[in-house]
């Protein structure tokens, strides 16, 4: 009996003795499906596993398949195999996310939403910072990188013929690549989905409103097979609509008249899809209420400026009420000075100091000094030799020479001695 794991190794070993040009032109897909048809010995009741490169598997949200694993990629709140799961906790919890069990999703708190992707305060997007602070709840204008919206539906036919089944939509959008998604719910479950693409954005700010605009040129849609809209017992089914005729291009619109927390007023249009409702609902198009967020870091939050450096008012005040003081006082000294002197006279020494004078001189002794033979001799040149003289009691005495007697200005007399003069 040739069993799957017999079948795989036998494909490792043949692998590891062929070239590789002899199975090259294989995928991993054939190869994994070749195994399948040898498996003989699986139960009736045990699924094949799920890999979406079969086409027996498909991914939800038009997520994109992994050639290498055979896994969906799909995009931030829902999760499972083939991303057909909300996803609860919140976005920050990345990987971690729980997937939906019965009932509605316990969001952390902070956030809110059918799969917890929208926030509400701005502690809740510290946990998205690199440093775990810095982080706020945008909840004004359009996307800036990744945006995330909770709308209910308010079709009045719509609320109606669903009594009890709440219609919703999700809709989020992505700045990077200019894609949208759009998600349309019935009593918490999922009835089809959208994908958007080439769309662009816009805002328009007035002093008691904002509106927001988000328009996409592509757009297709898909059912969830069985739910409401979608083949559910009772329901109609829109999936051939949906395959065959939503083409685009595609909008959203909103109007937020409170702080951006809940924009009224929301439309979701696409010609087609606008002929349906009107047709089934008589409305022109599905209108919301929607809340929505995204978070950022502080930096990022369009018309973000860096704050002023503060300064220390109260100490360049005190610097300046010193300088002022010290200013005063001198002004006031020199003030105090100049009516001294007017009032006293110019400062001068006391009539005793000539007196000490005449007292000095009474005790000095005059000495003479003479000198001879001084000579002063400068790298090797001389430049003075055989000075003599004499200075008397009461005289001053100075050798005078050209220029301060440098060297290259002295009169050079050959074998004449240099005069000292005495004044």
């Amino acid at each position: 009996m040739i069993t799957r794991w017999t079948a795989l190794a036998a494909l490792g070993i043949l692998g590891s003795i062929w070239p590789s040009h002899a199975y090259q032109n294989y995928s991993r897909a054939d190869l994994l499906q070749s195994s399948f048809s040898l498996n003989d010995d699986r139960p009736p009741d045990c699924p094949p596993c799920f890999n979406c490169n079969l086409e027996a598997f498909q991914c939800e949200q038009f997520s994109p398949c992994s050639k290498y694993n055979g896994k969906c990629s799909c995009p931030p709140g829902f999760g499972g195999e083939d991303c057909s799961k909300p996803l609860c906790d919140s976005l920050a919890k990345g990987k971690d996310r729980a997937p939906r069990g019965e009932g509605e999703c316990v969001c952390e708190d902070g956030w809110e939403g059918i799969n917890c992707n929208v926030c509400k305060t701005n502690d809740a997007c510290n946990a998205l910072m690199p440093e775990d602070s810095g982080g706020v709840c945008y909840k004004d204008g359009v996307v800036v990188k990744e945006n995330h919206q909770m709308c209910d539906i308010t079709n009045r036919k719509i609320l109606d013929q669903l009594k009890e089944r709440t219609p919703q939509a999700t809709f989020s959008c992505n700045a990077e690549d200019d894609t949208c998604n759009f998600q349309f719910w019935v009593g918490q479950e999922e009835s089809f989905y959208c994908a958007l693409d080439t769309c662009s954005y816009s805002s328009e700010n007035d002093y008691d409103k904002n509106t927001t605009s988000y328009k996409c040129e592509h757009i297709k849609c898909a059912c969830v097979p069985g739910r409401m809209l979608c083949g559910e017992e009772g329901s109609i089914d829109i999936g051939v609509f949906l395959d065959k005729s939503i083409k685009g291009p595609a909008s959203f619109s909103s109007i937020s008249t409170e702080g951006g927390s809940k924009q009224d007023g929301s439309k979701f249009e696409e010609p087609a899809m606008n002929d349906l409702i009107k047709s089934v609902f008589g409305d022109e198009s599905i209108t919301l209420t929607c809340s929505w967020g995204e978070c950022l870091y502080r930096t990022d939050v369009p018309g973000y400026t860096r704050p002023v450096k503060e300064i220390n008012t109260p100490l360049i005040a005190g610097v300046i009420a010193g300088c002022a003081l010290f200013v005063v006082l001198v002004i006031l000294l020199v003030w105090y000075l100049s009516r001294r002197s007017f009032k006293y006279g110019p400062i001068h020494l006391s009539d005793d100091s000539d007196d000490d004078l005449a007292q000095m001189m009474a005790e000095h002794k005059p000495a003479s000094l003479q000198f001879e033979n001084v000579s002063y001799n400068l790298s090797g040149k001389q430049i003075l030799s055989g000075v003599q003289g004499i200075a008397l009691p009461g005289q001053l005495m100075a050798i005078m020479g050209a220029s301060g007697a440098r060297q290259n200005h002295l009169p050079r007399h050959p074998g004449k001695k240099e005069q000292a003069w005495l004044c």
